[in-house]
């Protein structure tokens, strides 16, 4: 399930993750969050959370999010994604320099931190 945030600065779109996040969640939710928030700022700074609650990504879900990223490709300014699962960190570390944009990782207790740098 992917949930947009709502308490973040006009200037960043938020969204959380948990349970299993699924093609219809990016397709129902995430997909038209980003296209919204494009129309209306040009450039996508993006909060990724992955707290305590996410577990997984769909096999279906995994295609949908590299479209995502694809898409627009030079509208990502900044990405930070936050979460404890070390394996999600490592993988978005080692496709961050296919993105125009800065990519930086966090633990879910830097949260604060986070929300700072992508609003930079």
């Amino acid at each position: 399930m992917i949930t947009i945030l709502s308490d973040l600065p006009d200037t960043v779109l938020g969204a959380e993750a948990s349970g299993t996040v699924t093609s219809e969640d990016y397709q129902n939710v995430l997909v038209p969050a980003v296209e919204a928030y494009l129309r209306q700022h040009g450039e996508v700074r993006l909060l990724a959370v992955l707290g305590p609650e996410f577990t997984e990504f769909a096999p279906s879900a995994i295609g949908d999010d590299a479209r995502l990223g694809l898409s627009n490709i030079k509208a990502w300014k900044r990405i930070a994604v936050v979460t404890d699962h070390s394996h999600l960190r490592g993988m978005v570390n080692s496709f961050a320099f296919m993105v125009p944009g800065e990519v930086q990782t966090f633990a879910y207790g830097e949260l604060a931190e986070a929300r700072a740098w992508v609003a930079a």
